[in-house]
């Protein structure tokens, strides 16, 4: 997550200014966890990383996907086009 916040302020400038690229300890969220359903979700995935791979939908559809930082970019735009941000 904290990735994709400084993608979003990278790329999107003032447009993401309210987006925190603050990270909190894991120990705060799973205090968290025991109140709240939405840090109990996040709480399961703590120290885990995941990998994944688009070698099959590439393949799928014949042809190259966006990269990571185009698919975030794109993304926070059309938040802020909606007014969802």
């Amino acid at each position: 997550m904290r990735e994709i916040a400084a993608t979003l302020k990278r790329r999107l400038g003032a447009k993401a200014s309210k987006v925190s690229t603050r990270e909190a300890p894991d120990w705060l969220i799973r205090a968290a966890a025991l109140f709240s359903f939405e840090a109990r979700f996040l709480a399961a995935d703590l120290g885990k990383r995941r990998t994944y791979a688009s070698t099959k939908a590439q393949t799928i559809l014949g042809r190259p996907l966006r990269s990571l930082e185009e698919a975030v970019t794109a993304a926070g735009e059309s938040l802020v086009e909606y007014g969802l941000v």
